[in-house]
């Protein structure tokens, strides 16, 4: 995966006095699966309507293949767009739907037919190709849209928030089926979702999005495991920020002092100084909250609450400072005392450090 296919540098776009795009720059490559990530009015769709053309930047430049697309006509760029409504012609049948851009070409009708059933195979709707859109199902629909962007080869597919009209058991099969037949066409999907549950299970990298700007790029364990901003470990999964002053630092450890207590974290790959404050992060199913305190922790806090979400038991925890914690473990049958003080703490190694400069 080293053959760059598209190019997006120093992008800006401004829209009367709000600058949603603050010269934005990535480089993505043939056959990869890449997510924007963000939530609303983050900038995720604006930038998509620019690789599409249906926007036009006022700084920066597209590129696509090797060509400066940047202003050529959407039709003339080589990529599809599927979107969340589906676009479906209501008039039209399947075999129309999926037909209609050939038709526009002036395909002969015998190579028409031949493309369209290859379509059909490949998103699994033989023999509906004479069914309207209203009688499709939601998922159904989604792949005549899929089918109909994929006649014409393009060489990007972009789908903004293509999923968002399912329910919860289709959404995750067509996550299941969209990320298959992406690896089997080797096609490059560019993906935008507010989900991070569909971003980390479809993609090749994730590029989470904040306020115009992009926070962080990397593979979904880069994102999950070692967020580089408090805004990214908060906006992936549950977590937990805290902040410290460091008392003293052994190699890959620290030590730090959170509101008067002490506790140990991890600093590979830094030179902390004595006194410097640091924020760092812990995922909710790596915090430990137990009767018995832990060597180097003398973090306290009191249950106030807990829950179960599917076979997972999430804890809730209060501070003597008010701040609340959040714990989560595998298993419905653990006992846990609501007005219990606990021993708050964690394996130094599964803290990261977040917000440092350079």
């Amino acid at each position: 995966m080293n053959e760059k296919i598209l190019s997006i540098q120093n992008i800006t776009k401004t829209f009367e006095e709000n600058q949603v795009l603050k010269g934005i720059s990535l480089d993505i490559y043939k056959g990869e699966f890449v997510t924007f990530l963000g939530s609303s009015g983050c900038g995720k769709t604006t930038t998509l309507r620019i690789i599409s053309g249906l926007e036009t930047p006022d700084e920066g430049s597209v590129i696509l293949n090797g060509v400066d697309v940047t202003r050529f006509e959407p039709n003339k760029r080589g990529v599809n767009t599927i979107f969340q409504n589906y676009a479906l012609f209501p008039h039209m049948n399947v075999y129309q739907n999926i037909a209609y851009s050939l038709k526009l070409k002036k395909i002969p009708a015998k190579d028409i037919k031949t493309k369209v059933s290859e379509m059909l195979t490949l998103v699994m709707l033989e023999g509906y190709e004479k069914r309207m859109p209203a009688q499709l199902s939601g998922g159904q629909r989604q792949r005549v849209a899929i089918a109909r962007a994929l006649i014409n080869n393009p060489s990007v597919l972009l789908l903004d928030e293509p999923l968002g009209a399912l329910d919860l058991q289709l959404r995750r099969q067509m996550q299941q089926e969209l990320k298959k037949l992406q690896k089997q066409l080797g096609i490059t999907f560019i993906y935008i979702t507010h989900d991070q549950e569909e971003a980390i299970n479809m993609s090749d990298r994730i590029v989470v999005m904040n306020q115009g700007v992009f926070e962080q790029i990397g593979t979904p364990s880069e994102i999950y495991d070692n967020p580089k901003t408090s805004f990214v470990a908060s906006f992936i999964g549950t977590t937990n920020l805290f902040t410290g002053k460091v008392v003293e630092q052994q190699g890959d450890q620290a030590v730090v002092l959170i509101d008067g207590n002490i506790a140990n974290i991890g600093c590979q790959g830094y030179t902390l100084s004595i006194g410097q404050d640091v924020t760092f992060s812990v995922r909710s199913e790596h915090l430990i909250a137990s009767a018995d305190p832990t060597d180097g922790f003398t973090l306290m806090a009191t249950v106030a609450e807990n829950s179960y979400v599917g076979g997972m038991l999430r804890i809730i925890l209060r501070t003597n400072t008010g701040k609340e914690i959040f714990s989560t473990r595998h298993g419905i049958r653990k006992k846990i005392v609501l007005g219990e003080t606990v021993s708050i703490a964690w394996q130094p190694e599964n803290t990261c450090l977040v917000d440092m400069e350079g």
